[in-house]
């Protein structure tokens, strides 16, 4: 299993469109499958990792590192994965 993306690593990626001029990068990144584009995912946090998985075919869309800080209130991050 690769190994889950670190903050750093999610803060230096682009959209990966071929012969996108990456003016749309302010919006934030927008983590979609592959398999199915228009589809909708799944979350999951386990250990440390958030996963994403495709809601259609559950194929594995990525996995996050998630590292706290005391300063993270984590219990509002619930209404926003519905």
């Amino acid at each position: 299993m690769p190994q889950p993306l670190t903050r750093r690593e999610m803060d230096g990626a682009q959209c990966m469109v071929p012969g996108c001029d990456h003016t749309h990068d302010a919006e934030g990144l927008v983590l979609t499958p592959v398999c199915h584009p228009r589809g909708r995912t799944e979350v999951s946090y386990l250990a440390g990792v958030l996963t994403i998985v495709c809601g259609q075919c559950k194929k594995r869309v990525v996995d996050i590192a998630v590292a706290p800080g005391p300063q993270d209130d984590l219990s509002r991050v619930g209404r926003y994965l519905r």
